[in-house]
């Protein structure tokens, strides 16, 4: 049996080998070493093999160290920077709250002028992505969210009376209006018209007898 397993390692090349050992300069005696597989084992002399060597766990500790020393000095800048959002515009009631220019206190940013009206009062403002919209007495101006010309520029007048309400579709606006009647009544008007139409006039979409107030879409 071992017999036929020594032929079976020698034709797969596994075999042991023999190596002689002709000793070393410090004295050792010459000796005969059997061994197996000669790359996996460590050298005969009893030195490292360098490229196997495990990693340093000191240098591995010394990177982590320094990763966290960099992370508390980002944290330690941040929270020096956002130290008093009670008065800090650019950290206003809470940290990276902007007051765009605007001062801030007592956490609140101050509010600023937009847009002054160009007639009447105002009763109706919606927003879009980029714009605002209200009314200035029988007139809807539009103005830019990050500022506004001066007059602010005229996107239609009513066909009726003063905006009561307003409300925005994508860029449909609708719009109910109010007049005194010939004979003393009350008049509304539902109106509409697309914000791309930047000084057309709006079409009535139905006559109200009475006073035409708020607005609601739905769907």
């Amino acid at each position: 049996m071992a017999a036929g397993g020594l032929a079976c390692n020698a034709i797969l090349g596994n075999e042991p080998r023999t190596i002689f050992d002709g000793g070393d300069a410090a004295g050792d005696a010459p000796g005969d070493v059997t061994v197996g597989d000669v790359a996996a084992e460590a050298p005969a002399d009893g030195s490292a093999d360098v490229a196997t060597d495990a990693p340093d766990a000191g240098a591995a500790d010394a990177i982590t160290d320094a990763g966290d020393a960099a992370d508390a000095t980002d944290a330690a800048e941040g929270a020096t920077s956002c130290a008093d959002a009670s008065a800090d515009p650019l950290n206003c009631g809470v940290c990276g709250h902007s007051c765009q220019g605007a001062t801030c206190a007592n956490g609140l940013c101050a509010p600023t002028v937009l847009a002054t009206l160009t007639q009447g009062t105002s009763r109706g403002i919606v927003l879009d992505s980029s714009n605002v919209y209200f009314s200035s007495g029988s007139v809807v101006d539009v103005c830019a969210k990050s500022g506004c010309n001066s007059p602010p520029t005229m996107l239609t007048s009513t066909q009726t009376g003063d905006v009561q309400g307003m409300a925005l579709s994508g860029t449909d606006l609708y719009l109910t209006t109010y007049v005194v009647g010939p004979d003393g009544g009350d008049l509304g008007d539902v109106e509409h018209i697309s914000t791309f139409n930047v000084g057309g006039g709006p079409s009535s979409l139905v006559r109200t007898r009475g006073h035409a107030g708020g607005i609601v879409l739905c769907g």
